[in-house]
């Protein structure tokens, strides 16, 4: 994704790599496209953000399928139904649940997930607390009857493996 063109692109964030993503706009760039600074919508910023933590923002549609926690803190895959004029979103899960007035924060894109072949930096072994570059090898699809949990091989730069590793920690 090329943003140098444009100091004013809408995208979505990962604010300090956490795996949240949160609205903001590039206010600027490196002259290689490599570094960005984020003004994040709630006024926070943060520089030298890559292109491994930025992903373009779309404005939620009816029938778009996402991941919904609007009960928690777990994300289960929903369908929006609903778009309320005071933008909260109603959903409908996978079991025919439905949640109602959900916020942006709530949801977040089922489509834009990792790919074989992408670099990303993972936990090892999903319990270390720094994050190390790697490149995903394959990508797994559980279907736990209500939900479908995406799991992930990874190859690290040192030769290490990490097997059917959980998206979280990616």
């Amino acid at each position: 994704i090329q943003y140098a063109h444009t100091h004013t692109h809408t995208c979505l964030y990962q604010f300090n790599g956490i795996v949240q993503w949160y609205k903001g706009t590039i206010i600027s760039s490196r002259p290689d496209d490599t570094m960005h600074t984020i003004r994040y919508d709630d006024g926070d910023i943060d520089n030298g953000m890559t292109q491994l933590h930025i992903r373009p923002f779309q404005n939620h549609q009816v029938g778009d399928i996402v991941e919904a926690a609007g009960r928690g803190d777990t994300f289960y895959t929903a369908k929006i139904t609903r778009i309320r004029k005071n933008k909260k979103i109603d959903v409908m899960y996978q079991n025919g649940v439905m949640d109602y007035s959900l916020e942006e924060s709530q949801l977040r894109r089922f489509d834009v997930h990792y790919k074989v072949g992408d670099v990303v930096k993972a936990r090892f072994r999903g319990r270390s607390h720094e994050w190390f570059w790697a490149t995903i090898t394959k990508v797994l699809y559980d279907t736990n009857g209500t939900d479908t949990i995406k799991r992930y091989d990874v190859h690290y730069d040192d030769d290490e493996v990490d097997y059917s590793l959980n998206e979280k920690c990616i």
